[in-house]
């Protein structure tokens, strides 16, 4: 049995954060619960979460006490929002359940500075 894993990208689409090959892959590996641009419906989203294998997503909608609620396969939450703080999010019980988080925003590092290094260019030459 394919473990169950929440793909809920909000506000990110999902050909930003899959190419065709890696979604395939993915579909290969897991079943795939939502999967599809835009927010999961929040009632949805904590039925699916009592056997999910864990969580894909942009936005976290789904209230402070979804992880209480959580069933016990839960194992992973992945942000792909380039953030580490989500309001709503209870990190307390993530780690207390032993659910990893991670994320996506070391992955914008090297993009980030060079826009900054652009910037402070654009900005010392006085471009507008």
């Amino acid at each position: 049995m394919k473990p169950r894993v929440i793909v809920a990208p909000d506000f990110r689409r999902m050909t930003e954060i899959f190419d065709a090959p890696t979604l395939e892959r993915l579909d290969h590996l897991a079943e795939i619960v939502w999967g599809r641009d835009g927010p999961m419906p929040r009632n949805e989203f904590r039925a699916a979460l009592e056997d999910a294998t864990g969580v894909v997503f942009g936005t976290w909608h789904y209230g402070h006490d979804a992880i209480a609620e959580a069933g016990d396969s839960l194992r992973y939450i992945y942000e792909v929002a380039g953030g580490l703080k989500h309001p709503g999010l209870d990190y307390a019980t993530c780690f207390e359940r032993g659910i990893s988080v991670a994320g996506c925003a070391h992955a914008f590092g090297p993009v980030v500075a060079e826009m900054a290094l652009a910037l402070t260019l654009g900005a010392a030459r006085l471009v507008s």
